[in-house]
């Protein structure tokens, strides 16, 4: 009984294997690390106090979505646990942000994103073009950063770039 019972189990594990083969035949992908810190965190002192004044000057405040009207919105449609609302936005290096001239010649553009009382928030580039020789680095929250710069050869989806979701602050 315990052989057969042994079978079984072999037989389902074997069935599982073949299922995530047969489903996920693609290779998997991931972003190439190139290490190092944020430009920012490397300033002189006054440069980089500059810096942080001008970024507070031109945060960008996200509206936030109208919950009531997503919950009557749901209820009607029969959707049950939505965890996220896409708030399309029209943001640019010449709309928005802050550029900062570097010591050496380098600029250094930067995008203080807030989204108040939000649990969570994932930007999504549809339109993302990095010129050849310039670094993107997402910085999630303050004083935290992913340690992946990323160049144009490291991008797979050209014009398109979903960062990893940032726990909201509160």
């Amino acid at each position: 009984m315990n052989g057969l019972i042994m079978k079984h189990k072999l037989l389902k594990i074997s069935n599982l294997a073949l299922c995530v083969f047969v489903l996920f035949p693609c290779g998997l992908r991931a972003q190439i690390s190139e290490g190092g810190q944020p430009f920012s965190w490397t300033l002189p002192t006054e440069l980089r106090q500059a810096q942080k004044a001008a970024l507070e000057a031109t945060r960008v405040f996200l509206s936030p979505p109208d919950i009531s009207v997503l919950l009557q919105r749901d209820a009607a449609e029969g959707r049950q646990n939505r965890f996220a609302e896409a708030i399309p936005i029209q943001l640019n290096l010449h709309n928005a942000g802050n550029w900062l001239s570097l010591p050496n010649g380098d600029r250094l553009w930067q995008l203080h994103l807030i989204a108040q009382k939000a649990q969570s928030l994932r930007p999504l580039f549809d339109s993302f073009d990095l010129p050849t020789g310039a670094k993107f680095l997402p910085i999630p929250r303050i004083n935290q950063y992913i340690e992946v710069p990323l160049r144009k050869k490291t991008i797979f989806t050209p014009g398109v770039l979903p960062l990893i979701p940032c726990r909201g602050m509160n």
